[in-house]
C-alpha cells in the first residue's frame, strides 16, 4: 500500500491498501508513527472486489455496511446547510422494476443481533397495478421476511388499516380474535 503523511515525511496520516490477494481495497488513517513504517494504521473503509463497501468494518456483509461501538460511528447525518423550504434532505428509495400490485419501493429493518431475526420492518409498496399510488407498511413480530403481512397500513388514499391491509375507511381496525 502507500502511506501518506503530512507536511515532512516523518509522521504517516493515512494509507491507501491494495490487496489483490483478497480483492480488496483500503483506507485507513493513523495520527501517530513515523516514515520508517512504526505508523499505526486504523482501517475506516474497506472496499471488496464484490463492490461492497465497509465503513468501520473490513467485512461488509451488503452493498453497505457500516459498524461501529456506539450511536455517532453507526449513524447516518444528512444534514441542510440552509433554511429554504420543500428541499428537505432525503434518502431516496427508488425500484427500477416494471409497475405491478405489491411491488417493493424501499423499507427499513431491524434485525436482532442476539438471533439474528428480524422483529420490525418499515417498506413503501406499490397499491396498484399502474404503480402510480403506494402504501406505508408496519410488520411486527418475529423472524420476520419480505413476505411477512403487516400489521398496519397506510394507503395511498389515506385510509389506516390496523389488521388488515385492505381498509375500508379513514381508520378500519380488524381483530382476528
Amino acid at each position: 500500500g502507500y502511506k501518506f503523511g503530512e507536511g515532512s515525511s516523518s509522521s504517516y496520516g493515512g494509507y491507501l491498501g491494495f490487496s489483490t490477494g483478497a480483492g480488496k481495497f483500503v483506507l485507513a488513517t493513523s495520527n501517530a508513527g513515523n516514515a520508517d513504517g512504526t505508523a499505526t494504521m486504523t482501517e475506516r473503509v474497506t472496499i471488496l472486489n464484490d463492490g461492497k463497501v465497509g465503513i468501520g468494518t473490513s467485512s461488509p456483509t451488503r452493498a453497505l455496511t457500516i459498524s461501529g461501538s456506539d450511536f455517532s460511528s453507526t449513524s447516518i447525518n444528512l444534514n441542510r446547510s440552509d433554511a429554504g423550504i420543500n428541499n428537505d434532505s432525503a434518502v431516496i428509495f427508488e425500484a427500477q422494476s416494471t409497475a405491478a400490485y405489491g411491488v417493493a419501493l424501499g423499507g427499513f429493518w431491524f434485525k436482532n443481533a442476539v438471533d439474528d431475526t428480524t422483529n420490525a420492518i418499515f417498506r413503501v409498496r406499490t397499491d396498484n397495478n399502474a404503480g402510480t399510488s403506494g402504501r406505508f407498511e408496519f410488520v411486527t413480530g418475529t423472524g420476520l421476511n419480505n413476505n411477512s403481512a403487516p400489521s398496519m397500513v397506510i394507503k395511498g388514499e389515506g385510509n389506516v388499516g390496523i389488521g388488515t391491509t385492505t381498509p375500508a375507511a379513514q381508520l378500519h381496525i380488524s381483530s382476528s380474535a
